[in-house]
Parts: C-alpha cells; sequence; structure tokens
C-alpha cells in the first residue's frame, strides 16, 4: 500500500515526535500498553498488555504483559520494558523533550512505573485519575526497547538519535527503508503478537510537498491513499472527490482537537492581556468557515465543542470575538483595547506557520484581518521538522498550529496544551487558579461537578487569551476503492493509522 505523505520524520526516537503524520510512521513498528480498538475507534482495548487491575485507593494500576510478545529482532518484550519508557516520559533525560506525553507527567508519581516480574507492570499514580487508561491508550505512548533507549539516554553520546538500525519494535511492521524527503517504508513484521496480522506485506509513505503534484499522484494513482487528515486544499478536494467519486471510499472526519495561533507571553507587548484580547475580538471565525470549509464547519472551543457537556459551539457563538452578529461591535472594541495598550498607531508582528495542510491559508486569512487592528503582518514559514522545533525553543510571536488530542477525555487537551508542562504549551502559560481546578476535575467522577469545574478552566481561556483557537470544519479521508479494511475515524485524535487490518483488492491501481 502507498500512502501520500506530506514530509519527513522529525525523530527516529518516537517519544521526541509531535505530528500525527510522524505518528503515522511510527506507530507501524511501536505499539502501546492499550490500543484505541481499529475497528470502532473510541473502545480502549489491550495491546502490549492483555489485563489490568485497579486497586481500592484508584491509584495503582496493574498490568498484565500478553504471553509472547517479542521485539522485530527477536528479543522478548518485558514489564521492564514498559516501565522504562513510562519513566522516560517523566524524567525526560538529557534535556529531550516528549510533547505528547503530558498525560504521563500529569497523572504518574515519578518513577511510578516499575515490573513487578516480568509479566507484571505496576503504575502508581498521584491520585485518581478518570482518564489514565486512555492515556496509557494514546498512540503516542509508546513502548520502545529499553537496552536501546538506555543507551541512548546515558551511553557515550547521551541524547543522541537511535540509528535506523536501531528503530525496531514489537509492532505489525519493521522499518525496511528511510530515505528522506523522499519515502518512508515498512515491511511485515513476522513475530508480530496478533497473527495473521498485518495482512498487508509492505507500506510505503512516499513524501511529496508540491501541491500539485500530490494531485496528480493521486489522480493517477501513483498513491492509493491519503497518509492522515485530508491531505488537498478545499478547491482540490473538492475536485477529486466530483472527477473520481465511484472510484473512491470516502469517509467523514472532523478535528477532534484545536486549532489555533500560540501567542508567545514572553515577547512584548504579547505579556498585556488588552492586545491578546483584541486579537480575539478581531478575528472573523464566520469568514473563515466560509473560506477554509466549504462543506460546513463551526466555531473552535478551548476543550472540543463535542464535549458539549463543558461549552458547546452554540455557546461559543454568543461569545465576544467568536459570534458572527456582532463583528462590528468586536472589531470596535478591538481597537479601543489597542489604543489603550499603546499601540493604536499599528503594531508589526510576525506569524509563523509551517508550510503543510490548512496553515498557510489561516495564516493568509489572519494577515487580513488583523489588518483590521493596525497589526503589519509579515509571514514566515517553515518547514515541518524545523517549525515543530522553533515552537518549542519559544522561537516565534504567534505561530498558528493544530493539535489533534491523544485521547477521548478533555485532559487530553490539559495535558497537551494548557498546563505548564504540557508538550505544546509553547508560550509558557501559567495560571494558579487553572491549576487548582484541573487537579480538582481530574478526579471527579461526576459528570455534572466535573463540567462545571471545567467551565471555570474554560473561562480562565477566554479571558487570559494565551491562545486563539479558529475554526474547524467537515472534511474527507480519501482513499481508493480498492483500499480495504480501513475507514478514517470521524475524529484524529486518538487514531493510530497502525494498518494491521488494512488490506487491499484486486483491482486498480491497488492491483
Amino acid at each position: 500500500m502507498i500512502l501520500l505523505a506530506a514530509f519527513d520524520i522529525g525523530h527516529t526516537d518516537a517519544h521526541r515526535n509531535s505530528s500525527v503524520a510522524e505518528l503515522s510512521y511510527m506507530v507501524h513498528i511501536h505499539p502501546s500498553i492499550y490500543q484505541y480498538d481499529t475497528r470502532t475507534w473510541v473502545d480502549i482495548a489491550p495491546d502490549l498488555a492483555d489485563s489490568f487491575e485497579v486497586d481500592s485507593t484508584g491509584k495503582v494500576f496493574t498490568f498484565g504483559v500478553r504471553d509472547g510478545v517479542t521485539y522485530s529482532d527477536g528479543d522478548p518484550l518485558t514489564a521492564d520494558d514498559m516501565a522504562y519508557s513510562l519513566n522516560r516520559f517523566i524524567d525526560l533525560p538529557n534535556s529531550i523533550t516528549s510533547p505528547r506525553s503530558g498525560c504521563i507527567r500529569d497523572f504518574m508519581e515519578q518513577g511510578g512505573a516499575k515490573a513487578i516480574d516480568a509479566d507484571t507492570l505496576e503504575v502508581t499514580l498521584k491520585a485518581p485519575a478518570v482518564a489514565f487508561l486512555g492515556c496509557v491508550a494514546s498512540p503516542w505512548i509508546t513502548i520502545q526497547k529499553k537496552s536501546i533507549l538506555e543507551d541512548i539516554d546515558f551511553g557515550s553520546d547521551p541524547g543522541r538519535e537511535p540509528t535506523l538500525e536501531e528503530v525496531i519494535g514489537a509492532g505489525p511492521f519493521t522499518l525496511k527503508e528511510y530515505r528522506r524527503g523522499i519515502s518512508w517504508e515498512v515491511e511485515r513484521n513476522p513475530t508480530y503478537y496478533d497473527q495473521p496480522r498485518p495482512y498487508l506485506d509492505v507500506v510505503r509513505h512516499v513524501i511529496i510537498t508540491d501541491p500539485s503534484s500530490r494531485v496528480a499522484a493521486f489522480r493517477t494513482g501513483q498513491v492509493h491513499k491519503e497518509a492522515v487528515f485530508p491531505g488537498f486544499g478545499s478547491d482540490d478536494d473538492l475536485a477529486i472527490r466530483e472527477a473520481m467519486g465511484d472510484r473512491l471510499f470516502l469517509s467523514e472526519t472532523v478535528g477532534f482537537g484545536v486549532t489555533g495561533v500560540h501567542i508567545n507571553l514572553r515577547v512584548p507587548p504579547f505579556d498585556d492581556v488588552k492586545v491578546r484580547r483584541a486579537m480575539q475580538l478581531a478575528m472573523d471565525r464566520e469568514a473563515m468557515i466560509d473560506i477554509l470549509s466549504p462543506a460546513g464547519g463551526d466555531v473552535l472551543c478551548y476543550y472540543p465543542c463535542v464535549f458539549d457537556w463543558i461549552y458547546s459551539a452554540a455557546d461559543y457563538r454568543t461569545f465576544p470575538g467568536f459570534r458572527f452578529d456582532k463583528k462590528a461591535e468586536d472589531i470596535a472594541e478591538a481597537k479601543r483595547l489597542m489604543e489603550e495598550a499603546g499601540h493604536g498607531d499599528g503594531l508589526d508582528v510576525t506569524i509563523t506557520f509551517r508550510g503543510v495542510g490548512q496553515y498557510p491559508d489561516i495564516s493568509a486569512i489572519l494577515l487580513q484581518q488583523f489588518k483590521e487592528i493596525g497589526m503589519n503582518i509579515k509571514l514566515r514559514q517553515m518547514e515541518s521538522a524545523a517549525g515543530f522545533a522553533a515552537y518549542q525553543a519559544g522561537d516565534f510571536t504567534l505561530a498558528v498550529q493544530g493539535t489533534g488530542l491523544n485521547f477521548l477525555d478533555p485532559d487530553a487537551a490539559n495535558s497537551l496544551l494548557w498546563l505548564p508542562n504540557s508538550g505544546r504549551n509553547y508560550q509558557g502559560w501559567e495560571n494558579a487558579e487553572f491549576l487548582d481546578l484541573s487537579e480538582q476535575q481530574s478526579r471527579e467522577l461526576d459528570q455534572a461537578k466535573r463540567g462545571a469545574l471545567l467551565k471555570r478552566m474554560s473561562d480562565i481561556l477566554l479571558e487570559d487569551v494565551m491562545y486563539l483557537p479558529t475554526t474547524g470544519g467537515t472534511g474527507f479521508h480519501i482513499q481508493w476503492r480498492c483500499v480495504k479494511g480501513y475507514t478514517q475515524p470521524s475524529a484524529l485524535g486518538q487514531n493510530n493509522y497502525r494498518h494491521d487490518r488494512t488490506w487491499l483488492d484486486n483491482e486498480e491501481p491497488c492491483r
């Protein structure tokens, strides 16, 4: 099977990657303790562990390691490997970053994972956490081989990247070849625990960045499907579906996460909340939807609007900046705030974005919209991995970036975006009341009570405005009909792209 990819992998150490596209490479190779079932995308199912128990305190989880799991090199996978990976997410040796493992840092005690024996893993939490099992089922919380990680962390060259020969996992595929800028190719792992899977012999990600070349490669059957999220611009997407409808399998998808603008609070004048609130008010989200989401869309919430027991999209559409019917009032108030902050005569600002997906389009729209309040925008496009490195280092003023959540719970947003140790809290934001409320809600079993706490947390995010949610729309994941056994989930965050159940029918272009 040949997949249409957009860019190279950032790290050969799976724990360090951040993009869903990078996940689509590594999840072939590195499984998790539990997983989201690829047949339903909402149910949590066994993976490297096939059982778990929770003690009476709700703080201690005991996992049973599946019998007979080996790495592709023949070495057994044990509870010791699991414990090392989990503890590493917290310890982060050699100042490495692990952007997608914030939920482990939030929930688990430092050093809280230990092997009772080769077949039994014990994990101790700081406090009971409603979302912990979803956290360990996230495809980002992968288990890598302890002996390799130990050499990377504490060997003669600490903090180095694994070599391609060291990319060894216990997943359905093994790495066959990686040619930077060209392709990432994996082949069937004959030792995979879930035989007779995988059904495919080879999965090849072909890396094509030019938009017209991407369209041509798909339409001529040189590639069989998009690798991850919808990979074409709105016009190209519509044209492909209209021209090739009977030869395609389409699955409707909406983003499970937040897309928006990170504001670097360390850079004046964005340490002034007046400026940040002015930007929130100046964004015309109705116009964004019209341009970016011709099939339909809506505003995005700080916690995905699917959690309507917090706030729904309808609630957000009544808030200043998010509402459609009082844009003139919002713009007037934004201009007043800019004047009050001392920037009524204009402000030069750079927006940084990765040159993938809709980020260039969103940035171009913001350039026009922020002109309304006197902002003179310069656009700075970066290669994908370089962009993530810049964000992580704080090398930006405004950064346009979306984040699909790792698991189906509001805590996925907290652990990834809003808490101080979150992997994508690029802006360096911290709020004492928010932290206290976060600890309370993570232990609360009553959804109504938990929702009230999360509403107040949402209010703090809306008041402090360190991030600007944009809009999201309905899209279609496109693949040729000859690709079978795989349906894109309706939301992206929990998708693991493992392809252990995918197969190819004997028809063009898969023949």
